[in-house]
């Protein structure tokens, strides 16, 4: 199903931990990951306000669809480690070294092979810093632009590092993707069926 990373990580444990399913450990690992992505917002976002960073804090781990995730404890941990994935290439992206943004984009891609879901959660945090940039009166809209293009084409090779590794992945491992949910016409858009598409999404 398109999750490449998800699988290599599983190995990787069953090979030095042993094929055993902790729920304790693992609701554990995930508050601990969650709780770093949440201090990472707050440093994406630059909020100043204890009781703010208080409040996203404990929302974080609330959060309906973290809290549902711990019912299915064999893989908690490598969801929230997802989000942590995708928090940290927006916090690498927004940086201004070369090398950071490489890595942002290779982290964005390591996120969506453990579960694509989270690449637009990523997406929202980048559009939630223009919409700051856009408020405060320190930024040019020329910078505002600039970074704009910088933050898209992050996403864009974000995604297209995911589809090459996904590639060798499938070549590697003699695999096919599968036809849930339409995963394996992944990519695939028909430019004539655009318009009824952003209907259909906004419906």
């Amino acid at each position: 199903s398109g999750r490449w990373f998800l699988s290599l990580l599983g190995e990787c444990v069953k090979d030095v931990w042993g094929n055993y399913n902790l729920p304790f450990f693992n609701g554990l690992l995930s508050i601990l990951f969650m709780g770093i992505s949440a201090c990472m917002v707050i440093e994406i976002l630059e909020i100043k306000n204890e009781w703010f960073c208080a409040l996203l804090g404990g929302i974080t781990i609330v959060f309906p669809p973290i809290a549902s995730g711990m019912l299915f404890s064999f893989t908690v941990h490598y969801y929230t480690l997802a989000i942590l994935l995708s928090v940290a290439g927006v916090w690498c992206v927004k940086q201004r070294k070369i090398v950071l943004y490489i890595l942002g984009d290779l982290l964005f891609a390591c996120s969506l092979g453990i579960y694509q879901a989270y690449f637009p959660f990523a997406a929202s945090l980048l559009i939630l810093t223009l919409i700051k940039m856009c408020l405060d009166e320190t930024y040019s809209w020329k910078q505002v632009l600039l970074a704009s293009f910088k933050f898209l084409s992050a996403l864009l090779i974000g995604y297209i590092l995911y589809r090459i590794l996904l590639q060798i992945c499938l070549v590697v491992y003699d695999q096919s993707l599968n036809s849930y949910q339409g995963i394996n016409e992944m990519g695939n858009i028909d430019l004539r069926q655009l318009p009824h598409m952003v209907i259909q999404t906004y419906t």
